[in-house]
């Protein structure tokens, strides 16, 4: 549904044009260490935000890494939470690598599934298994659309765990995109932060 849909913007708009490209080689060459934050808005009904989330897992699937994508604001989907979004994430891995479940039966069993309820248990299954593999991508778009419930929320659980994650494992890249700023509360976390305003209004912060 993302990927065929019609985005309403200006030329100046299109993150082709707006320079968001050079922080992309920048934290491409520097070796994908850090996460990479890109925030941006445009003042117009649609982001372009989410159309280079689009046009990125466009062009790293026919590549030979394994790319795994949310994209948090989908039209008429169930409201994502953290554990919702690992679990899409833990979902697609397995649709891609159906040999992880046959190499990690102590984490690919129905006990463990049932019994991983919580963010933190969901998350040990989907680090686990992901780190098995050669050239992961992660995207996320439009995180600040992920709602917080009683098992955890953006700013001190998700990202916290996909900065690190990113950061620890040289296998693992991860780009997260937001209308917003990092929120100050991971800002100095290891982080490759891009903000670019098309309309040239103030920058704003996830609250």
């Amino acid at each position: 549904m993302v990927t065929h849909r019609q985005y309403q913007l200006s030329q100046k708009d299109h993150w082709e044009n707006n320079g968001v490209l050079d922080d992309i080689l920048t934290w491409s060459d520097e070796g994908r260490d850090a996460i990479l934050w890109v925030g941006g808005s445009s003042g117009n009904q649609d982001t372009w935000v989410t159309e280079l989330s689009t046009d990125i897992n466009i062009a790293l699937q026919p590549q030979l890494v394994t790319v795994l994508f949310v994209f948090c604001k989908e039209r008429g989907s169930q409201q994502l939470t953290p554990l919702r979004l690992i679990r899409r994430l833990l979902l697609q891995l397995l649709e891609l690598h159906l040999e992880l479940a046959y190499h990690h039966p102590e984490f690919c069993n129905l006990s463990k599934f049932q019994n991983s309820v919580s963010f933190g248990q969901t998350w040990r299954l989907f680090e686990a298994m992901a780190s098995e593999l050669q050239n992961l991508f992660i995207v996320i778009d439009r995180v600040e659309e992920c709602e917080a419930d009683n098992h955890a929320n953006v700013i001190h659980h998700l990202l916290p765990r996909l900065i690190d994650f990113g950061r620890r494992r040289e296998t693992v890249s991860v780009i997260v995109t937001s209308i917003f700023n990092p929120p100050d509360e991971v800002a100095e976390l290891p982080m490759y932060a891009s903000y670019i305003d098309t309309s040239k209004r103030a920058n704003r912060r996830m609250e």
